[in-house]
């Protein structure tokens, strides 16, 4: 996410890139906007400990700055979906140690800078190094190593993609204009699973999808009218499409 951000970036914007690693010696204070891309992996999957919580060590490093902080959160933060449209303002039922890790930094991110930060809630992203731990990645994968792409779900079921190219323009005109408050950032419309998996063995060139379970689970659409005052259009249907049957091109010649 961290170098398709940058890649959508203007070269005349001055931006410096750094790890986590860094973020004890960088001279954060001297710069307007700070956007954070990193994650621990234990907090994908492990109860919060403070130790491995990035966004908590960068915002004790800003300090009392003036610095604008921008959080990459997660849908997850809603629950499990049945079908339904997630509002910002909606109750949150975090889905497992990731949704409920990624509410509690959310609350820090407010109670540590109000009115200087923008959380940004994000949906199923569809890209070139996605993690296996997604939807995407674990398709892939799957169906470069066994010629087929297995649902736990009825392909039926529908959910909020969004290419990540789309959601790197985003993120830039978000974190240039520093928009405080909370933001969904998706497609504002849904697409079938099956329609996904489909569309990556179609640019893979072969290959077949397994159902093993017909249930409809988590099926859901972010609400976008709030990021639409500042991003006018995010992403089209036909965008969807056309990414995932790239992806499928580009696993298929390496």
């Amino acid at each position: 996410l961290a170098r398709s951000f940058v890649k959508a970036l203007d070269p005349r914007h001055l931006v410096r890139a750094i790890s986590h690693d860094e973020v004890a010696s960088a001279p954060l204070r001297e710069v307007d906007c700070v956007i954070n891309f990193a994650f621990h992996p234990a907090l994908m999957k492990e109860p919060y400990q403070l130790e491995y919580d990035i966004d908590r060590r960068l915002l004790d490093a800003l300090g009392g700055t003036d610095v604008h902080y921008v959080m990459l959160g997660s849908r997850k933060v809603y629950g499990i979906g049945c079908g339904q449209t997630f509002h910002e303002d909606d109750d949150l039922d975090p889905a497992g140690n990731y949704g409920q890790n990624k509410a509690l930094i959310e609350s820090h991110v407010r109670e540590s800078r109000p009115g200087r930060h923008t959380i940004v809630r994000i949906s199923n992203v569809i890209g070139h190094g996605i993690g296996t731990h997604t939807f995407i990645g674990q398709a892939l994968q799957t169906l470069c190593q066994e010629g087929r792409i297995s649902l736990n779900i009825d392909g039926s079921t529908r959910r909020d993609f969004l290419p990540l190219k789309e959601l790197s323009n985003s993120l830039v005109s978000l974190a240039l204009k520093r928009p405080p408050g909370t933001f969904n950032l998706g497609a504002g419309f849904s697409t079938p699973v099956g329609d996904i998996a489909q569309w990556l063995i179609d640019g893979y060139g072969s290959g077949s999808i397994e159902i093993t379970d017909h249930s409809e689970r988590d099926a859901f659409v972010l609400d976008i009218s709030r990021v639409n005052r500042i991003v006018r259009t995010i992403t089209q249907p036909d965008s969807i499409r056309d990414v995932c049957k790239t992806l499928g091109r580009c696993m298929k010649n390496g």
